[in-house]
């Protein structure tokens, strides 16, 4: 699995936001990143909005998941 994109923000109860792109070449390495941000002390929240499946072009199944890291500004 790789991370393609990472888009920081900061929401209104001022919260650091983390909107991620992954990449795997299967579903299950996506399974155990959202089991490892939901088991962290660091991480809360972890949302799937929308799912790619491979094409000829992209290989990789690819996820936007959003995350809330944990620690307030």
């Amino acid at each position: 699995m790789k991370v393609l994109a990472i888009r920081p923000s900061v929401n209104a109860q001022n919260q650091v936001m983390l909107d991620m792109t992954v990449g795997a070449d299967s579903p299950d390495p996506v399974i155990q990143l959202y089991k490892a941000l939901e088991e962290s002390p660091l991480f809360s929240s972890a949302m799937g909005h929308s799912s790619l499946p491979p094409t000829q072009s992209d290989p990789l199944y690819r996820y936007r998941i959003t995350v809330i890291y944990a620690q307030k500004l």
